[in-house]
């Protein structure tokens, strides 16, 4: 017995979000570095490089497209 697969019709729109790279309230100062040993703070600095350079994922990318990052609050 096969069945069909069920279509979902949603006629509600969609709230647009503004458009345009928007910054996270996270600053090089909150990275902890001092006290820790010179590989956990290499660790760290690699980690803050890392999270500069990266772009904040959108719904074009395959592996975040039904992640929802509205709840994340952006400057």
């Amino acid at each position: 017995m096969r069945e069909t697969p069920r279509v979902v019709i949603n006629r509600a729109r969609r709230v647009e979000t503004p458009a345009g790279p928007r910054e996270f309230a996270f600053t090089q100062d909150q990275v902890r570095l001092s006290g820790a040993s010179e590989l956990v703070r290499s660790y760290r600095q690699k980690a803050w490089e890392i999270f500069q350079s990266t772009p904040i994922p959108d719904i074009k990318e395959e592996a975040w497209r039904r992640t929802d990052l509205k709840s994340l609050q952006a400057d």
